[in-house]
């Protein structure tokens, strides 16, 4: 009756979070729940096999201690992973899927930009990705339109921060 519990409730909190979309924080809760669902099923399903275990082999005293020690184990890893993944997140860790070689060039590509500077990437959640460089440009109010579109489109980086200063030579004419 317990395991018909406890995976009875993780579904239903997985059904209420699938409903409600649009946040990251809901959507990291409903990942979350499923991933639970998926961790209490292969306990439960050892709990059930010990248990069977027992039942006929009552000399077998090893398989409790084994089989919590699988228990343990998997929670474990479940555990390690999620804080991981949270701490990486709150100490605003840096982008791997992204190219910064290849986000700089595509920034000095823009029509009137010469120099990229200070280029920094973290994610803000597991989902939005924050930007900040400095461009030396020509066309300081073009640029910075241009720029932030190629982030939007190209990187899906919507929160940018951009420090747009005009070239040297231009300030000499």
């Amino acid at each position: 009756m317990k395991i018909f519990l406890g995976i009875n409730s993780d579904i239903s909190i997985f059904e209420k979070e699938n409903k409600i979309s649009g946040n990251d924080l809901k959507y990291n809760n409903l990942k979350d729940s499923f991933i639970n669902l998926i961790y209490k099923s292969i306990q439960n399903g050892i709990i059930i096999i010990a248990g069977i275990l027992i039942f006929f082999i009552p000399s077998a005293f090893y398989i409790d201690p084994s089989f919590s020690t699988l228990f343990i184990l998997i929670l474990l890893y479940k555990a390690f992973n999620h804080i991981k993944r949270i701490i990486k997140i709150l100490m605003n860790g840096a982008i791997c899927k992204i190219d910064l070689n290849e986000l700089k060039h595509d920034l000095k590509s823009i029509q009137g930009v010469i120099k990229v500077n200070n280029l920094y990437l973290w994610s803000l959640n597991e989902k939005n990705i924050s930007m900040s460089c400095q461009l030396i440009c020509s066309e300081p109010q073009n640029t910075l339109s241009l720029a932030r579109e190629l982030v939007k489109q190209k990187y899906n980086i919507i929160h940018t921060t951009f420090e747009v200063g005009l070239n040297d030579d231009n300030l000499k004419e």
